[in-house]
């Protein structure tokens, strides 16, 4: 799943939040972590829930800039910002996130590019 897709999905679950812990509250979610509900990761921490997103995603740490104010960063950073800063909806983060990535997911660590987290948890438990 592309995580433009991700966002969105989550996005419909909870309402819009912002600071650190809306990457893994149960009562609001930023961008990032909409992506993280729609995915079923459950890593508590900010450290734990930026790798997670990463794994799934390394392209996130590829350097991007802005969209409103040309402030530069990875794209990573630029989604917090566009969500905390500028307070951006989710669904209008998504639409530039999709502009900025790729276009097929990105294979990791011997993923099939569309094999969703939540699915690799199934193929796991029953190893």
């Amino acid at each position: 799943m592309k995580l433009s897709e991700a966002i969105m999905l989550g996005s419909l679950s909870v309402p819009q939040g912002s600071g650190n812990e809306s990457l893994f509250s149960d009562n609001s979610r930023c961008a990032l972590g909409a992506a993280r509900l729609a995915m079923g990761l459950t890593g508590k921490g900010e450290v734990n829930a930026y790798r997670e997103l990463t794994d799934l995603w390394p392209w996130i740490g590829n350097d991007e800039e802005c969209p409103r104010c040309h402030r530069e960063g990875t794209a990573r950073a630029i989604i917090w910002h566009l969500n905390d800063v500028h307070s951006w909806p989710r669904e209008r983060i998504a639409s530039w996130v999709a502009s900025i990535e790729p276009a097929t997911p990105e294979p990791t660590e011997g993923r099939d590019p569309e094999q969703t987290h939540q699915e690799l948890c199934v193929v796991e438990e029953k190893v």
